[in-house]
């Protein structure tokens, strides 16, 4: 969980595991809880070394994790 110190400054109280894919995060300030959208993500390498990889949602594994007491 983080604490807000003040309006621009925030402390990490303790680490929180999640999906690898939930990099995005909307906070509630109201409950304090923190919501973050998720899906499993496959990653396929590319066929050309100079190319990134590609990167696919598996269909019907969105979902939206919830963090709080």
């Amino acid at each position: 969980m983080i604490l807000e110190k003040s309006a621009d400054e925030f402390v990490p109280l303790e680490a929180v595991a999640t999906q690898a894919s939930a990099k995005t995060m909307a906070l509630d300030r109201k409950t304090g809880k923190i919501y973050l959208p998720a899906a499993t993500v496959v990653t396929t390498p590319a066929a050309n070394p100079a190319e990134k990889p590609k990167r696919t949602v598996t269909e019907g594994t969105f979902c939206v994790l919830i963090v709080g007491e």
